[in-house]
């Protein structure tokens, strides 16, 4: 694959990736995934390890109703993506804005294998 049709294809996971929050879809966020990937939300959390895990994570963020938007132009290099993502959440009976970047790395076939996200905890705190 090229290197311009693989950015192509990895800009198509990224809003694969956001429109099944949108559409409250776990099975196509974690189609999304390769069977061995690591999930680690926020940075420095345990990391979630596998398809079986990533899954259970994401069906417990998906109560919260987490709303994705991309922020800005998601900068991607060779089978790595940095994304600015905006995430509308209701967490602990309030409404959250959370800013972060979405850390990802990709297989051969654009199957995320990394997602690290980075953001300030803090404002999940009351």
């Amino acid at each position: 694959m090229s290197e311009r049709s693989k950015s192509a294809k990895i800009r198509s996971v990224l809003g694969a990736y956001c429109q099944g929050f949108r559409d409250e879809n776990l099975d196509a966020i974690c189609a999304l995934y390769a069977e061995d990937a690591t999930v680690e939300d926020p940075y420095g959390a345990p990391k979630k390890c596998g398809i079986d895990e990533i899954r259970a994570f994401y069906a417990t963020s998906l109560l919260a109703k987490p709303r994705l938007r991309i922020a800005g132009e998601p900068v991607i290099v060779g089978a790595f993506s940095a994304t600015p993502l905006i995430v509308d959440v209701h967490y602990n009976g309030r409404e959250r804005v959370i800013e972060l970047i979405s850390i990802m790395s990709y297989d051969e076939d654009c199957k995320i294998t990394t997602m690290t996200a980075y953001f300030d905890p803090a404002i999940l705190v009351d």
